[in-house]
């Protein structure tokens, strides 16, 4: 009986209650969804322009260059359907330029490269175009950036 009454209030509730308007619902989600992608990408673009005009520490910025391309070589050469085309590294930054046969290829690449670990202490962060057909080579810069060097 108790059940009953409950289930007879919260009919009532929910007759009583303002009606949510789903497309005004789904517009709202759309638009965080989008300011979300455009912060993060302008973000990625930061990392990428900082890179691009740091000053290179020739020492560290060798040493950094060899350990990721033979890392990322290790890795590319699993995969089967990706290309190390160069790794630039500067102070406390480097970017590995890869090539990914396609986008799906790119897509399920993606989450190990920027989870694994790499003999340099660098966050990592790469963007994947959208716009690109999934069937379609996909050009991907993987940005290490606000690297710890060791001490000296």
């Amino acid at each position: 009986m108790r059940a009953t009454a409950d289930l007879a209030r919260r009919v009532d509730e929910l007759e009583r209650a303002e009606p949510v308007d789903a497309e005004v619902e789904v517009a709202n989600r759309i638009t965080a969804r989008d300011e979300e992608t455009a912060r993060l990408t302008a973000q990625y673009e930061s990392l990428v322009s900082d890179h691009a005009l740091a000053p290179v520490d020739a020492a560290w910025a060798n040493d950094a260059a060899r350990t990721l391309t033979q890392e990322l070589s290790e890795w590319v050469a699993d995969q089967k359907s990706t290309l190390l085309t160069g790794v630039d590294c500067k102070s406390t930054s480097c970017v590995a330029h890869l090539e990914f046969a396609s986008g799906t290829d790119a897509r399920s690449g993606a989450p190990e490269l920027v989870s694994r670990f790499y003999g340099v202490n660098c966050a990592t962060s790469l963007r994947l175009s959208d716009a690109a057909p999934a069937d379609a080579p996909q050009q991907v810069d993987l940005v290490f950036h606000d690297c710890v060097r060791d001490p000296a």
